[in-house]
């Protein structure tokens, strides 16, 4: 079985420091200028870069960069979230610390911006701008696009891998007889953006007939529960899922 390790890379490995000179003049003026430095190098020393380009803040350092202060209330806000206003955020641990991702974070800081006003409310505005910049680095967005090339190049190993290890030889859907191996695909079960870490197991994967890998492309098909009601409604096999 071919895995692909997940690896993280550490945000300044990828991109120069933020610098305050992105932040407006007119900002500063009004804020303490060490404050903003302080969300800044919080923000910049504690994310991790994950090879497909998706952004995880550790969680040790994630409250200056929410400002909750001392208060501990970050954790509060990761963990159980807010009633009705945000859902707790899935925790990864990178390296034996605990991780949310990028958008995770983004969201924790969308529900403290419609709470807060004052001063509080621009530091938290300024916080999810420089996140919004991390997006934006070259060497992130690079690194997306790298990992989505290495898996599309590795896509006809783990059409023949599939077919040898277990003897495919009809669509896994349908029940067709493949009679021409390049009339079908390997369609991940668990897509590769949102499940990288099973992008090359060939377990999370079906053989089946390119116009229905199409199909589910078009429709935006990311998951074993997606996969699974789209074969229900179009009457197809459910054995890959046993």
């Amino acid at each position: 079985m071919s895995n692909l390790s997940v690896r993280y890379y550490d945000l300044n490995a990828l991109s120069d420091p933020f610098i305050i000179n992105e932040i407006s003049l007119a900002t500063i003026d009004q804020l303490d200028k060490g404050n903003v430095e302080a969300i800044a190098n919080a923000l910049y020393s504690n994310t991790k870069i994950c090879v497909n380009g998706i952004p995880y803040i550790k969680v040790n350092g994630i409250a200056s960069i929410i400002r909750t202060g001392s208060s501990g209330l970050e954790r509060a806000l990761i963990y159980q979230g807010i009633p009705g206003l945000l859902p707790r955020s899935e925790v990864v641990s990178i390296e034996g610390y605990d991780h949310i991702s990028g958008p995770s974070l983004a969201a924790i800081l969308d529900a403290r911006i419609a709470t807060r006003s004052g001063k509080t409310r621009q530091y938290l505005t300024i916080a999810l701008n420089l996140y919004r910049q991390i997006l934006l680095t070259p060497g992130v967005r690079d690194l997306k696009e790298m990992f989505l090339e290495e898996i599309n190049a590795r896509r006809s190993d783990l059409k023949r891998e599939r077919i040898a290890t277990f003897g495919i030889t009809h669509c896994e859907f349908t029940g067709t007889l493949i009679d021409d191996f390049f009339k079908v695909q390997f369609s991940h079960i668990d897509s590769v953006v949102y499940n990288p870490g099973r992008a090359l197991d060939i377990t999370n994967g079906v053989i089946i007939l390119s116009s229905i890998h199409a199909d589910m492309t078009r429709h935006g098909i990311h998951t074993f529960e997606e996969v699974y009601q789209y074969c229900v409604s179009h009457n197809y096999a459910t054995a890959w899922a046993e």
